[in-house]
């Protein structure tokens, strides 16, 4: 018994240098890094500015190129989705983007309103929307429920007028 009461002291002072070293010893604490957060686009180095109605004669570019940045993504892992008349271009089957890839092939779309792929998705009136979606996620195109876009994204749009139809 004596020899017990003797430990008793040497294991409480053995448990509390134990507990003193792990309050000291120094945590490894890394921040969390957001994650969320949408792409970003720099308006001054979006061409031309979508404030104003392009007129297609016969063809205009549109570009994004250096404009796009994201807090949390990779600019390689984003993808670009060009919509033109969409839904409204719609007929029974709602076609898609009109161009879509990654921000290094799809940062510059010029549209030649003359061409048979510009025609397949546009409706057949004189003004027509452009749209712009850039995201870190995916966007899922159904003909019942329209576009959904799951991610983070940024949107622009642009009025297109086409004042003279072209010849067949």
């Amino acid at each position: 018994m004596h020899l017990d009461a003797a430990r008793r002291p040497v294991r409480l002072a053995l448990t509390c240098l134990v507990l003193a070293v792990g309050c000291v010893w120094p945590v490894d604490i890394n921040e969390r890094e957001e994650v969320g957060l949408p792409p970003v686009l720099d308006w001054t180095l979006v061409s031309p500015s979508p404030d104003q109605t392009v007129e297609l004669l016969p063809s205009a570019t549109f570009s994004i190129e250096g404009a796009i940045s994201d807090p949390d993504t990779p600019i390689e892992n984003l993808d670009v989705f060009w919509y033109l008349d969409f839904p409204q271009g719609c007929d029974t089957v709602c076609k898609g983007p009109f161009k879509q890839g990654g921000v290094a092939d799809r940062s510059i779309l010029t549209i030649n309103h003359c061409t048979s792929d510009f025609k397949y998705h546009a409706t057949q009136d004189n003004f027509h929307l452009l749209e712009l979606i850039v995201t870190d996620g995916k966007v899922i195109n159904d003909n019942l429920t329209g576009r959904s876009i799951q991610g983070g994204y940024v949107y622009a749009s642009w009025w297109l007028w086409e004042p003279s139809k072209c010849a067949q």
